[in-house]
Protein backbone atom coordinates (compact mmCIF):
# COMPACT_ATOMS: atom_id res chain seq x y z
CA UNK A 1 0.00 0.00 0.00
CA UNK A 2 1.40 3.42 -1.02
CA UNK A 3 -0.74 5.38 1.40
CA UNK A 4 -0.97 6.16 5.09
CA UNK A 5 -4.72 6.73 5.14
CA UNK A 6 -6.25 4.67 2.37
CA UNK A 7 -9.90 5.18 1.50
CA UNK A 8 -11.76 1.90 2.04
CA UNK A 9 -14.79 3.27 0.24
CA UNK A 10 -15.34 6.02 -2.27
CA UNK A 11 -14.81 9.42 -0.59
CA UNK A 12 -17.82 11.60 0.21
CA UNK A 13 -19.11 14.09 -2.29
CA UNK A 14 -17.76 17.61 -2.17
CA UNK A 15 -21.10 19.00 -1.00
CA UNK A 16 -21.21 16.54 1.91
CA UNK A 17 -17.60 17.38 2.75
CA UNK A 18 -18.28 21.13 2.73
CA UNK A 19 -21.50 20.88 4.74
CA UNK A 20 -19.69 18.82 7.39
CA UNK A 21 -17.36 21.76 8.06
CA UNK A 22 -20.26 23.79 9.46
CA UNK A 23 -20.95 21.41 12.32
CA UNK A 24 -17.57 19.77 13.01
CA UNK A 25 -16.37 20.14 16.62
CA UNK A 26 -12.97 20.07 18.30
CA UNK A 27 -14.12 17.30 20.64
CA UNK A 28 -14.49 14.96 17.66
CA UNK A 29 -10.72 15.08 17.14
CA UNK A 30 -9.29 15.65 20.61
CA UNK A 31 -8.64 11.97 21.37
CA UNK A 32 -7.03 11.09 18.03
CA UNK A 33 -3.34 10.25 18.51
CA UNK A 34 -2.39 12.00 15.25
CA UNK A 35 -4.00 15.29 16.26
CA UNK A 36 -1.54 18.03 17.16
CA UNK A 37 -3.76 21.14 17.08
CA UNK A 38 -3.05 23.02 20.30
CA UNK A 39 -6.53 24.06 21.43
CA UNK A 40 -10.11 24.80 20.43
CA UNK A 41 -9.26 28.33 19.28
CA UNK A 42 -6.67 26.99 16.82
CA UNK A 43 -9.16 24.36 15.68
CA UNK A 44 -11.80 27.02 14.99
CA UNK A 45 -9.30 29.00 12.94
CA UNK A 46 -8.62 25.91 10.82
CA UNK A 47 -12.33 25.28 10.30
CA UNK A 48 -13.01 28.89 9.30
CA UNK A 49 -10.10 28.78 6.86
CA UNK A 50 -11.56 25.72 5.11
CA UNK A 51 -15.06 27.21 4.97
CA UNK A 52 -13.71 30.36 3.32
CA UNK A 53 -11.25 28.44 1.12
CA UNK A 54 -14.04 26.38 -0.44
CA UNK A 55 -16.87 28.92 -0.28
CA UNK A 56 -18.70 29.33 -3.59
CA UNK A 57 -16.79 26.56 -5.36
CA UNK A 58 -18.60 24.42 -7.91
CA UNK A 59 -17.08 20.97 -8.22
CA UNK A 60 -17.69 19.31 -11.58
CA UNK A 61 -15.87 16.03 -10.92
CA UNK A 62 -13.74 14.34 -8.25
CA UNK A 63 -11.25 11.47 -8.17
CA UNK A 64 -8.60 9.87 -5.97
CA UNK A 65 -4.97 10.05 -7.09
CA UNK A 66 -2.14 7.50 -6.82
CA UNK A 67 -1.27 8.70 -3.32
CA UNK A 68 -4.90 8.51 -2.15
CA UNK A 69 -5.51 12.28 -2.11
CA UNK A 70 -8.90 13.52 -3.30
CA UNK A 71 -8.83 16.03 -6.14
CA UNK A 72 -11.81 18.17 -7.10
CA UNK A 73 -12.17 19.68 -10.58
CA UNK A 74 -13.25 23.31 -10.27
CA UNK A 75 -13.60 26.15 -12.82
CA UNK A 76 -10.27 27.94 -13.29
CA UNK A 77 -11.75 31.25 -12.12
CA UNK A 78 -12.95 29.72 -8.82
CA UNK A 79 -9.50 28.77 -7.52
CA UNK A 80 -8.45 30.67 -4.36
CA UNK A 81 -6.19 33.31 -5.95
CA UNK A 82 -8.64 34.35 -8.64
CA UNK A 83 -11.76 34.04 -6.49
CA UNK A 84 -10.36 36.44 -3.92
CA UNK A 85 -8.65 38.94 -6.25
CA UNK A 86 -11.20 38.93 -9.05
CA UNK A 87 -8.37 39.32 -11.54
CA UNK A 88 -8.59 37.87 -15.02
CA UNK A 89 -6.75 34.58 -15.53
CA UNK A 90 -3.75 35.13 -17.79
CA UNK A 91 -3.41 33.13 -20.96
CA UNK A 92 -0.78 30.42 -20.68
CA UNK A 93 2.18 31.28 -22.92
CA UNK A 94 4.10 28.71 -24.89
CA UNK A 95 7.58 28.04 -23.63
CA UNK A 96 9.49 31.04 -25.00
CA UNK A 97 10.78 30.28 -28.50
CA UNK A 98 13.59 32.82 -28.16
CA UNK A 99 15.14 30.70 -25.40
CA UNK A 100 17.17 27.74 -26.57
CA UNK A 101 17.11 25.53 -23.51
CA UNK A 102 20.24 23.51 -23.07
CA UNK A 103 17.94 21.27 -21.04
CA UNK A 104 15.71 20.18 -23.90
CA UNK A 105 14.75 16.54 -23.49
CA UNK A 106 15.11 16.14 -27.22
CA UNK A 107 18.76 17.15 -26.99
CA UNK A 108 19.61 15.30 -23.80
CA UNK A 109 18.17 11.81 -23.91
CA UNK A 110 18.82 9.67 -20.86
CA UNK A 111 18.58 6.02 -21.80
CA UNK A 112 18.77 4.99 -18.14
CA UNK A 113 15.58 6.76 -16.96
CA UNK A 114 12.09 7.53 -18.23
CA UNK A 115 10.67 11.05 -18.51
CA UNK A 116 7.39 11.48 -16.71
CA UNK A 117 4.02 11.97 -18.37
CA UNK A 118 1.06 13.97 -17.09
CA UNK A 119 -0.66 12.10 -14.25
CA UNK A 120 -4.16 12.90 -15.53
CA UNK A 121 -5.76 11.58 -18.72
CA UNK A 122 -9.19 10.64 -20.03
CA UNK A 123 -7.82 7.09 -20.21
CA UNK A 124 -6.89 6.79 -16.51
CA UNK A 125 -9.25 5.54 -13.80
CA UNK A 126 -8.84 5.68 -10.03
CA UNK A 127 -9.50 2.55 -7.99
CA UNK A 128 -13.16 3.47 -7.67
CA UNK A 129 -13.61 3.75 -11.43
CA UNK A 130 -13.61 7.56 -11.54
CA UNK A 131 -11.89 9.14 -14.52
CA UNK A 132 -8.64 10.78 -13.42
CA UNK A 133 -9.09 13.89 -15.50
CA UNK A 134 -10.52 17.40 -15.24
CA UNK A 135 -12.62 18.81 -18.09
CA UNK A 136 -11.30 21.76 -20.13
CA UNK A 137 -11.86 25.04 -18.31
CA UNK A 138 -11.30 23.41 -14.91
CA UNK A 139 -8.25 22.60 -12.81
CA UNK A 140 -7.62 19.91 -10.16
CA UNK A 141 -7.35 21.17 -6.60
CA UNK A 142 -6.33 18.88 -3.75
CA UNK A 143 -9.06 18.60 -1.12
CA UNK A 144 -7.77 19.74 2.27
CA UNK A 145 -9.73 18.27 5.16
CA UNK A 146 -10.02 19.30 8.79
CA UNK A 147 -8.26 16.02 9.59
CA UNK A 148 -5.31 17.16 7.45
CA UNK A 149 -5.07 20.46 9.31
CA UNK A 150 -5.32 19.00 12.80
CA UNK A 151 -2.05 17.16 12.19
CA UNK A 152 -0.46 20.62 12.70
CA UNK A 153 -0.36 22.71 15.87
CA UNK A 154 -1.86 25.80 14.24
CA UNK A 155 -2.94 27.04 10.84
CA UNK A 156 0.24 29.11 10.78
CA UNK A 157 2.28 25.92 11.13
CA UNK A 158 0.35 24.36 8.27
CA UNK A 159 1.33 27.15 5.90
CA UNK A 160 5.02 26.91 6.83
CA UNK A 161 7.32 24.90 4.61
CA UNK A 162 7.88 22.64 7.64
CA UNK A 163 5.62 22.35 10.70
CA UNK A 164 8.75 22.78 12.85
CA UNK A 165 9.16 26.34 11.55
CA UNK A 166 7.64 29.25 13.35
CA UNK A 167 9.62 32.36 12.54
CA UNK A 168 11.76 31.16 9.65
CA UNK A 169 13.52 28.18 8.17
CA UNK A 170 16.33 30.45 7.09
CA UNK A 171 19.75 31.10 8.57
CA UNK A 172 20.10 34.86 8.17
CA UNK A 173 23.47 34.85 9.91
CA UNK A 174 25.07 32.82 7.12
CA UNK A 175 27.76 34.32 4.92
CA UNK A 176 26.56 36.31 1.92
CA UNK A 177 27.28 33.53 -0.60
CA UNK A 178 25.35 31.06 1.57
CA UNK A 179 22.42 33.25 2.57
CA UNK A 180 18.93 31.89 2.83
CA UNK A 181 19.94 28.23 2.65
CA UNK A 182 22.39 27.67 5.46
CA UNK A 183 21.21 24.84 7.69
CA UNK A 184 19.08 25.51 10.73
CA UNK A 185 18.30 23.26 13.67
CA UNK A 186 15.72 21.37 11.61
CA UNK A 187 16.55 21.99 7.91
CA UNK A 188 19.52 20.34 6.21
CA UNK A 189 20.69 20.91 2.65
CA UNK A 190 23.06 19.68 -0.03
CA UNK A 191 22.84 22.10 -2.96
CA UNK A 192 24.55 23.97 -5.74
CA UNK A 193 24.09 27.73 -6.01
CA UNK A 194 24.99 30.54 -8.37
CA UNK A 195 24.54 34.24 -7.67
CA UNK A 196 23.45 35.59 -11.05
CA UNK A 197 20.77 37.88 -12.44
CA UNK A 198 18.15 35.58 -13.95
CA UNK A 199 14.57 35.19 -15.07
CA UNK A 200 14.26 31.60 -13.93
CA UNK A 201 15.86 28.41 -15.15
CA UNK A 202 15.53 24.68 -15.69
CA UNK A 203 16.77 21.30 -14.55
CA UNK A 204 15.79 17.68 -15.00
CA UNK A 205 15.39 15.92 -11.64
CA UNK A 206 15.60 12.23 -10.84
CA UNK A 207 12.50 11.32 -8.79
CA UNK A 208 13.18 9.25 -5.67
CA UNK A 209 11.17 7.85 -2.77
CA UNK A 210 13.33 8.23 0.35
CA UNK A 211 11.78 6.64 3.46
CA UNK A 212 10.54 8.97 6.21
CA UNK A 213 10.53 7.62 9.78
CA UNK A 214 7.94 9.74 11.58
CA UNK A 215 8.53 7.82 14.83
CA UNK A 216 11.98 9.42 14.89
CA UNK A 217 10.53 12.88 14.15
CA UNK A 218 11.61 12.89 10.50
CA UNK A 219 9.40 15.27 8.48
CA UNK A 220 10.33 15.35 4.79
CA UNK A 221 12.95 14.83 2.11
CA UNK A 222 12.83 16.72 -1.18
CA UNK A 223 14.59 17.74 -4.36
CA UNK A 224 13.88 21.16 -5.81
CA UNK A 225 14.83 24.39 -7.54
CA UNK A 226 14.92 27.76 -5.77
CA UNK A 227 14.88 31.15 -7.54
CA UNK A 228 15.48 33.92 -5.05
CA UNK A 229 16.32 37.56 -4.49
CA UNK A 230 16.66 39.94 -1.58
CA UNK A 231 18.14 39.33 1.85
CA UNK A 232 17.02 38.95 5.46
CA UNK A 233 13.31 39.86 5.84
CA UNK A 234 13.21 41.00 2.21
CA UNK A 235 14.07 37.54 0.90
CA UNK A 236 11.68 36.31 -1.80
CA UNK A 237 11.62 32.91 -3.51
CA UNK A 238 9.65 30.73 -5.88
CA UNK A 239 10.32 27.00 -5.53
CA UNK A 240 9.38 23.77 -7.31
CA UNK A 241 10.28 20.09 -7.03
CA UNK A 242 9.17 16.77 -5.62
CA UNK A 243 8.77 15.94 -1.95
CA UNK A 244 8.12 12.91 0.26
CA UNK A 245 6.20 14.27 3.25
CA UNK A 246 3.77 11.75 4.78
CA UNK A 247 2.67 14.10 7.55
CA UNK A 248 1.37 16.67 5.08
CA UNK A 249 0.33 14.65 2.05
CA UNK A 250 -0.50 11.35 3.80
CA UNK A 251 1.38 9.22 1.29
CA UNK A 252 4.86 7.76 1.13
CA UNK A 253 5.00 8.53 -2.59
CA UNK A 254 6.80 11.62 -3.92
CA UNK A 255 4.46 14.47 -4.77
CA UNK A 256 4.86 17.46 -7.07
CA UNK A 257 4.98 20.70 -5.07
CA UNK A 258 5.55 24.43 -5.32
CA UNK A 259 6.24 26.95 -2.55
CA UNK A 260 6.87 30.70 -2.29
CA UNK A 261 7.62 33.46 0.19
CA UNK A 262 7.74 37.24 -0.09
CA UNK A 263 9.23 37.96 3.36
CA UNK A 264 11.80 35.29 4.24
CA UNK A 265 9.14 32.76 5.32
CA UNK A 266 7.93 35.06 8.11
CA UNK A 267 4.26 35.73 7.38
CA UNK A 268 3.85 34.79 3.72
CA UNK A 269 4.16 31.51 1.91
CA UNK A 270 2.24 28.30 1.31
CA UNK A 271 2.29 25.12 -0.71
CA UNK A 272 0.52 24.66 -4.03
CA UNK A 273 -2.99 26.21 -4.08
CA UNK A 274 -3.37 26.34 -0.30
CA UNK A 275 -3.47 30.15 -0.17
CA UNK A 276 -4.12 33.07 -2.51
CA UNK A 277 -0.88 33.03 -4.51
CA UNK A 278 -0.36 30.59 -7.41
CA UNK A 279 -2.82 30.54 -10.32
CA UNK A 280 -3.11 27.16 -12.05
CA UNK A 281 -4.11 27.04 -15.72
CA UNK A 282 -3.31 23.41 -16.64
CA UNK A 283 -5.90 20.63 -16.16
CA UNK A 284 -3.54 17.62 -16.51
CA UNK A 285 -1.16 18.15 -13.56
CA UNK A 286 -1.93 17.91 -9.84
CA UNK A 287 -0.04 20.21 -7.48
CA UNK A 288 0.31 18.27 -4.25
CA UNK A 289 -0.49 15.09 -6.15
CA UNK A 290 1.54 11.89 -6.17
CA UNK A 291 3.76 11.41 -9.20
CA UNK A 292 2.66 8.31 -11.07
CA UNK A 293 5.06 5.43 -10.37
CA UNK A 294 6.33 3.41 -13.30
CA UNK A 295 5.94 -0.39 -13.36
CA UNK A 296 8.85 -2.22 -11.79
CA UNK A 297 10.20 0.89 -10.09
CA UNK A 298 11.94 2.12 -13.26
CA UNK A 299 13.98 5.34 -12.74
CA UNK A 300 11.86 8.38 -13.58
CA UNK A 301 12.79 12.00 -14.28
CA UNK A 302 10.84 15.24 -14.38
CA UNK A 303 11.89 18.41 -16.20
CA UNK A 304 10.92 21.62 -14.36
CA UNK A 305 11.29 25.29 -15.27
CA UNK A 306 10.31 28.67 -13.91
CA UNK A 307 10.39 31.60 -16.32
CA UNK A 308 9.63 35.21 -15.35
CA UNK A 309 7.90 37.03 -18.21
CA UNK A 310 7.59 40.83 -18.58
CA UNK A 311 5.58 42.25 -15.74
CA UNK A 312 7.18 40.02 -13.14
CA UNK A 313 4.87 37.02 -13.62
CA UNK A 314 6.63 33.75 -12.76
CA UNK A 315 5.35 30.94 -15.00
CA UNK A 316 5.91 27.29 -14.12
CA UNK A 317 6.55 24.72 -16.88
CA UNK A 318 6.88 20.94 -16.82
CA UNK A 319 8.44 18.83 -19.55
CA UNK A 320 5.45 16.62 -20.28
CA UNK A 321 6.37 13.60 -22.35
CA UNK A 322 2.66 12.93 -23.03
CA UNK A 323 2.97 15.71 -25.61
CA UNK A 324 6.79 15.78 -25.87
CA UNK A 325 7.14 19.44 -24.92
CA UNK A 326 7.25 21.88 -22.03
CA UNK A 327 3.75 22.86 -20.93
CA UNK A 328 2.66 25.77 -18.76
CA UNK A 329 1.16 24.77 -15.40
CA UNK A 330 0.33 28.22 -14.03
CA UNK A 331 1.94 31.29 -12.52
CA UNK A 332 2.79 33.33 -9.46
CA UNK A 333 1.38 36.84 -10.14
CA UNK A 334 3.51 39.94 -9.66
CA UNK A 335 1.13 41.22 -6.97
CA UNK A 336 2.23 38.71 -4.31
CA UNK A 337 5.73 40.20 -4.26
CA UNK A 338 4.41 43.70 -3.45
CA UNK A 339 7.11 45.56 -5.35
CA UNK A 340 9.88 43.40 -3.89
CA UNK A 341 12.90 41.99 -5.71
CA UNK A 342 11.10 39.13 -7.49
CA UNK A 343 8.76 41.67 -9.04
CA UNK A 344 11.50 42.11 -11.64
CA UNK A 345 13.99 39.23 -11.63
CA UNK A 346 15.92 36.86 -9.36
CA UNK A 347 19.55 37.19 -8.31
CA UNK A 348 20.39 33.59 -7.41
CA UNK A 349 19.57 30.06 -8.50
CA UNK A 350 19.80 26.97 -6.29
CA UNK A 351 19.34 23.27 -7.08
CA UNK A 352 19.53 20.22 -4.82
CA UNK A 353 18.07 18.50 -1.79
CA UNK A 354 16.62 19.44 1.58
CA UNK A 355 15.46 17.42 4.59
CA UNK A 356 13.74 18.28 7.85
CA UNK A 357 13.83 16.48 11.19
CA UNK A 358 14.07 17.07 14.93
CA UNK A 359 16.66 14.62 16.21
CA UNK A 360 16.94 12.36 13.17
CA UNK A 361 17.03 13.24 9.48
CA UNK A 362 15.83 11.02 6.60
CA UNK A 363 17.81 9.93 3.55
CA UNK A 364 18.13 12.50 0.78
CA UNK A 365 17.68 11.46 -2.85
CA UNK A 366 18.74 7.84 -3.30
CA UNK A 367 20.52 7.84 0.06
CA UNK A 368 23.97 7.89 -1.57
CA UNK A 369 26.41 10.77 -1.12
CA UNK A 370 26.78 13.00 -4.15
CA UNK A 371 30.57 12.93 -3.91
CA UNK A 372 30.48 9.16 -4.39
CA UNK A 373 30.11 9.69 -8.14
CA UNK A 374 33.85 9.60 -8.81
CA UNK A 375 33.63 8.41 -12.40
CA UNK A 376 31.02 11.08 -13.16
CA UNK A 377 29.20 9.05 -15.77
CA UNK A 378 25.59 7.77 -15.94
CA UNK A 379 23.92 5.84 -14.50
CA UNK A 380 24.79 7.25 -11.06
CA UNK A 381 24.01 5.86 -7.63
CA UNK A 382 23.38 9.32 -6.21
CA UNK A 383 20.40 11.42 -7.15
CA UNK A 384 20.85 14.37 -9.47
CA UNK A 385 19.72 17.47 -11.30
CA UNK A 386 21.01 17.50 -14.88
CA UNK A 387 21.03 20.00 -17.76
CA UNK A 388 20.94 22.83 -15.20
CA UNK A 389 20.53 26.24 -16.80
CA UNK A 390 19.21 29.73 -16.13
CA UNK A 391 17.48 32.30 -18.33
CA UNK A 392 19.35 35.59 -18.73
CA UNK A 393 16.52 37.41 -20.49
CA UNK A 394 17.30 36.51 -24.09
CA UNK A 395 18.74 33.00 -23.95
CA UNK A 396 19.52 30.14 -21.60
CA UNK A 397 22.94 29.71 -20.07
CA UNK A 398 24.57 26.66 -18.44
CA UNK A 399 24.76 27.14 -14.69
CA UNK A 400 28.07 27.55 -12.88
CA UNK A 401 27.22 26.29 -9.42
CA UNK A 402 29.12 26.47 -6.14
CA UNK A 403 28.25 23.58 -3.85
CA UNK A 404 27.04 24.23 -0.30
CA UNK A 405 27.26 21.23 2.03
CA UNK A 406 26.70 22.38 5.62
CA UNK A 407 26.06 18.85 6.99
CA UNK A 408 28.67 16.64 5.27
CA UNK A 409 28.31 13.75 7.73
CA UNK A 410 24.77 13.23 6.45
CA UNK A 411 24.61 14.78 2.95
CA UNK A 412 26.81 16.33 0.31
CA UNK A 413 26.85 17.37 -3.33
CA UNK A 414 29.22 17.95 -6.22
CA UNK A 415 28.99 19.27 -9.77
CA UNK A 416 30.21 17.79 -13.03
CA UNK A 417 29.94 18.41 -16.76
CA UNK A 418 28.61 15.22 -18.36
CA UNK A 419 28.35 14.45 -22.07
CA UNK A 420 24.67 14.81 -23.09
CA UNK A 421 23.77 15.79 -19.51
CA UNK A 422 25.46 19.19 -19.40
CA UNK A 423 25.88 20.83 -16.00
CA UNK A 424 24.94 18.18 -13.44
CA UNK A 425 24.60 18.29 -9.67
CA UNK A 426 24.94 14.98 -7.83
CA UNK A 427 23.57 15.20 -4.29
CA UNK A 428 22.25 13.15 -1.39
CA UNK A 429 23.19 11.07 1.61
CA UNK A 430 21.88 8.64 4.21
CA UNK A 431 20.85 11.19 6.86
CA UNK A 432 21.00 10.05 10.48
CA UNK A 433 21.24 11.62 13.92
CA UNK A 434 24.61 13.38 13.65
CA UNK A 435 23.73 16.02 11.04
CA UNK A 436 25.05 19.12 12.77
CA UNK A 437 26.47 21.84 10.55
CA UNK A 438 30.25 21.74 10.31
Amino acid sequence: MNNLASHDKEPRSFSDFYNSLISVKFDQFRANKDVKVVDETAFSEMREYLIEHYKGIEVLHSFVDYGDSIFDCIPVEQQPSIKKSGQKVLDAPDFPSDITTVSSEKNAKNDKAFSIKAPLSEDYKDRFGNTMFCPPGTIPIRRITIKDLTRFKTLKNYFRKSPLDFSSNVNTTAKTDEIQLGDTASHKHAVGRQNVRNFGGHSTLLINQPPINSKEDQIFSLSQQWYGAGSEDNTQTVEVGWQVNPGRFRTILPVLFIYWTADNYKKTGCYNLDCTAFVQTNNRWTLGGALKPLPGGAPTEIGLSFHAVPGGVWWLYITDMSVDQEVAIGYYPNSIFKGGPLSSFATRITFGGETVGKTSWPPMGTGYFGTGEKDRSPPPKASYHRQISYFDGSDSQPANLNVINPSPKCYDSMTANIVDWGKTLYYGGPGGTDCKSQ
